[in-house]
């Protein structure tokens, strides 16, 4: 439910406030306005437009769960640099928290094999690590009522005791 006041998760940018809703004469609509958590970001969503876009925050049980699920994924990321993008491109749409830590995990494996190769993640890779911590850690944090940097050791310690 869509209630001025509460958090959502918006498929492209992560934990937002739900700031308003109003109606838009021009275009006939309404609209809820949306407050990014990371940067602050206005965001507007046609309330037609919810069910693609946007999804509950999760419940505590739910995170606690998905988390303790990490395990089960299977590292299964493209070695082809287009395959790959289009792959963890889907996974950081798919408005998931078990595909944003899906995409992780990928990463994570990922960087290790660079790192025994002594390398680094390529710019969209990186990119994609960087988009997927912060929409992890912006929900855990918020759901599991953890600081950032707890919600970042915990998503460490799950990607770490995977090797």
């Amino acid at each position: 439910m869509m209630v001025i006041g509460n958090y959502i998760v918006h498929s492209g940018h992560g934990v937002c406030t739900i700031v308003d809703k109003k109606y838009n004469e021009s275009m006939n609509k309404n609209f809820f306005y949306l407050k990014t958590i990371s940067n602050n970001m206005s965001i507007m969503i046609p309330e037609d437009k919810v069910d693609g876009f946007l999804r509950p925050i999760l419940t505590k049980d739910e995170c606690l769960s998905i988390l303790d699920s990490t395990a089960n994924l299977e590292i299964n990321y493209k070695k082809d640099n287009k395959e790959r993008k289009n792959q963890f491109q889907y996974l950081i749409t798919s408005n998931n928290l078990i595909d944003t830590l899906h995409l992780l995990k990928n990463l994570y494996a990922l960087s290790e094999e660079k790192k025994k190769e002594k390398k680094t993640l390529g710019s969209f890779d990186t990119q994609f690590f960087q988009q997927a911590y912060r929409k992890a850690t912006d929900e855990i944090s918020i759901v599991l009522e953890i600081s950032k940097s707890a919600a970042d050791e915990l998503i460490t310690s799950k990607l770490k005791s995977l090797e």
